[in-house]
């Protein structure tokens, strides 16, 4: 079972100069790489593997001067972004995937670099000293942890490989290790859990209790991060368009009162954000968008712990939630944006990976298993249900209960199922 171990990490300046110069290197890499698979397929050539590309690049960095630069970064690193690439590249051919994209300095807030694919020798916590941990290229670099982050620390022969990333101004170090399974001693009991936006979550057990667990999104800190953020991209418009405005003034005048074309005016558009104040805002958007981001986390992981750690279950059922099907009958932007910051998908990852630990049976209903509209009591299935019902009314046998709460009885007691784990 493959885990990840996050840690944060203060390198020195010299260490963050030689970061630096990987991410960049590795973007360029990652940049070239793409161009090149481009004019292959414009001159109608085959395309280029990342074993032919990594060739092509060696001999590059050897004979020409100005790609020398690419000596001085990690090899492992350089090597691991042409292969990331190629996976990319293989998961459009296979329509899993959109198509890659280039990677921009100014607008790329997270970056990571790979460290080695062989952890065991090179990814070490000091046993003198549990405060540092050595790296390959890097050396030695001080981190930081809380007291339970120390047991929980995976041992030097269990880690396999390991990434350096880059959240705005904080450095991490992610470590990927193999953790065994623990078989707890389980409850008798089974859960059916149904997702939703009022209620982030309905939880109905087999004995009859249930519980409603309030959405994420009506927490007074999200809102106030919301509103923040609401409030500098507010900023950031009117900025820039009193800089547009003034590129366009000096444009008319230098011009004798010739207007420019629209192509260049969407030019003068793009340069209108360019200036130190918009980008100032910028950071601090993206600062909140990381808060945010570490609220949403927190919540689905404590929830997870509730629901799989604490409790217990032989079972889980969850819905499978097609989100073209709820939205293709409404045309509201809100609930568009409510369900994407909703995260059900990290939800039923960490759950997963939650169940995977501890060897808990987690069940998949069908996808189109109607468990909102099926009465929980006599089976009845009322097609008239829209997503504004809140209250699901029987009219076979009379019976007035909370949607979800019906959903979520309908997937405790459901017989046909999919194994996840």
């Amino acid at each position: 079972m493959t885990r990840v171990f996050k840690i944060r990490c203060y390198p020195t300046k010299t260490q963050i100069k030689k970061i630096e110069q990987n991410f960049g290197t590795c973007r360029f890499v990652w940049n070239m790489y793409l161009e090149y698979i481009q004019k292959e397929y414009a001159n109608n050539r085959p395309y280029s593997n990342n074993y032919e590309y990594s060739k092509y690049l060696n001999a590059l960095k050897n004979d020409n001067p100005d790609f020398h630069f690419i000596k001085e970064a990690s090899s492992k690193a350089i090597r691991n972004t042409i292969d990331n690439l190629n996976i990319a590249m293989k998961r459009f051919f296979n329509k899993t995937a959109s198509y890659p994209k280039f990677k921009s300095k100014k607008r790329n807030p997270i970056r990571s670099v790979f460290l080695n694919n062989d952890g065991r020798k090179c990814l070490n916590f000091l046993e003198n000293n549990p405060k540092y941990m050595k790296l390959p290229y890097y050396g030695k670099m001080k981190i930081k942890y809380r007291k339970r982050e120390l047991f929980l620390r995976p041992s030097n022969n269990n880690i396999s490989s390991g990434r350096l990333v880059k959240e705005g101004k904080k450095y991490y170090i992610c470590l990927i290790y193999n953790k065994e399974r623990v078989d707890i001693l389980k409850n008798n009991i089974s859960y059916g859990i149904d997702l939703g936006i009022a209620n982030y979550a309905t939880i109905y057990y087999s004995d009859g209790n249930y519980y409603q667990q309030e959405s994420i999104l009506k927490d007074s800190r999200y809102i106030n991060i919301n509103n923040k953020i609401k409030e500098l991209q507010v900023s950031i418009s009117y900025k820039q368009e009193i800089n547009y405005q003034r590129l366009l003034t000096d444009f008319i005048n230098r011009h004798d009162g010739e207007e420019p074309s629209e192509k260049y005016k969407n030019i003068m558009k793009g340069e209108s954000y360019n200036t130190s104040n918009i980008n100032k805002l910028w950071i601090k958007i993206r600062r909140l968008y990381t808060k945010r981001t570490n609220i949403v986390k927190d919540f689905i992981n404590k929830l997870v712990n509730d629901i799989v750690v604490r409790t217990k279950p032989l079972s889980i059922t969850v819905e499978t939630l097609s989100v073209r099907d709820m939205l293709e009958n409404d045309s509201s932007h809100l609930l568009h944006d409510l369900i994407a910051k909703s995260n059900w998908y990290k939800f039923f990852a960490s759950l997963k990976n939650k169940c995977e630990e501890f060897m808990i049976e987690l069940r998949r209903a069908d996808k189109y298993f109607a468990s909102s509209k099926k009465c929980s009591v006599c089976g009845e299935k009322n097609k008239n249900l829209t997503l504004n019902d809140r209250v699901y009314y029987c009219d076979s046998c009379g019976i007035t209960i909370d949607r979800d709460l019906n959903a979520a009885i309908n997937l405790c007691k459901l017989t046909k199922y999919t194994v996840v784990i």
